[in-house]
């Protein structure tokens, strides 16, 4: 099983970096089993590879990953970003389920 987490970034000291870690975290806790995508070490990869990456850089390599999970779990304040707009659309158009509650999701 593969997990997206989708969250706000822009605006926030680090990126939001402490809530995509600790959500990858209790992910991991929920589900031992499960691999988990998460956005601010794809941004690493991204920034490893492509001097000065613009938004859509970015964006391009998370849906990459996206489409390839099972599920996406959303952080709080995603209804707010419009990068996480583009990945719930992402996600319902291709059938992949959203959880909005990191609590709720299901194995």
């Amino acid at each position: 099983m593969k997990i997206y987490i989708s969250g706000p970034m822009t605006g926030f000291e680090n990126y939001n970096a402490e809530s995509f870690n600790a959500a990858e975290k209790k992910i991991k806790e929920l589900i031992p089993f499960a691999e988990v995508v998460n956005p601010i070490k794809l941004s690493k990869e991204v920034e490893s590879k492509i001097p000065n990456p613009t938004y859509g850089d970015y964006m391009c390599k998370d849906l990459e990953q996206l489409l390839k999970c099972d599920m996406v779990v959303c952080l709080e304040g995603f209804e707010k970003s419009k990068g996480c707009e583009i990945e719930i659309y992402m996600s319902k158009k291709t059938g992949i389920p959203v959880f909005a509650d990191i609590n709720k999701i299901s194995k």
